[in-house]
Parts: structure tokens; C-alpha cells; sequence
């Protein structure tokens, strides 16, 4: 599930760049990020917890989403002035779109509880029942 989601994410990127950039589909633009979101998926897959690693990749994704959504606005501290029309919106809107299936993945496993499936369906191994100690008799007061 979470190699369909970076493909996803990665396909995003490439598209942005073909569609609004002249560039290729293996230029260093487009095979840096992916090397990162290749990187960084393997780093998941081979982690014992994985924590980290799926910190690193949701950081990375969360980049890309934001990255997507504000470098399409005519902003005066990015370094170039961005196209304002519509097929550079609608480039942005496939990178930034196609970032939250990986995002949303990766959030949500964070939440989950690890162990066992709980739920209805969920089956519960049988605990032995404890045994009760006799309670200690009362004095009654001398009677």
C-alpha cells in the first residue's frame, strides 16, 4: 500500500514538472526528488520500527504538498515569478493532490494502535479466571 502511494506521489512531482517546466521525464529535477521518495521508502521497509523513517517520509511529503501549493502564487521571496494561468494551476493541483494519499497513509498507520486487531471481529484469546483468596474471618467482638 504505502509503494502504490509513493508511486503516486512521485507520479505528481514528475507530472508538475513535464506539464509546467520544460523538462524531461529523467531530467535531475525530476530524478533527484524521486530518488529521495525511493530512498526514503526503502528506509521504511527495511526499519525494524520504522518510526523515524516514516517521520523522514511524511516530512518529505508534507514538503512537496506545501511546496505545491504555495509556489504557484506570485510570492516575493521565491527567487522566480510563477505562470498565472490556468494549466499551471491545474499542474500544481496534480502535485499537491497526488502528495495526500501518502500523507494521509502515513498519518493515520501513526495512530493506529500497534498489537493485535481490536474491533468486533477481533478474536480475544481466552484468559483464565483468577482465583479468588479466601477473605481472612472477622472477629466478631468477643462472642
Amino acid at each position: 500500500m504505502i509503494v502504490a502511494a509513493v508511486a503516486v506521489a512521485a507520479a505528481g512531482l514528475i507530472a508538475h514538472n513535464v506539464l509546467s517546466l520544460p523538462l524531461a521525464p529523467l531530467a535531475v529535477e525530476n530524478v533527484g526528488p524521486v530518488a529521495v521518495y525511493a530512498a526514503l521508502l526503502a528506509w521504511c521497509v527495511a526499519a525494524r520500527d520504522g518510526i523515524a523513517a516514516r517521520a523522514a517520509l511524511t516530512f518529505w511529503a508534507g514538503l512537496n504538498l506545501v511546496g505545491g501549493a504555495l509556489t504557484v502564487l506570485p510570492l516575493p521571496l521565491l527567487p522566480f515569478v510563477p505562470e498565472q494561468t490556468v494549466e499551471h494551476y491545474a499542474a500544481h493541483a496534480i502535485y499537491a493532490i497526488a502528495q495526500v494519499p501518502l500523507l494521509g497513509l502515513l498519518l493515520t498507520a501513526r495512530r493506529r494502535p500497534a498489537g493485535p486487531p481490536q474491533g468486533r471481529f477481533a478474536r480475544s484469546p481466552r484468559r483464565p479466571e483468577r482465583q479468588r483468596e479466601p477473605r481472612p474471618e472477622r472477629d466478631s467482638g468477643g462472642v
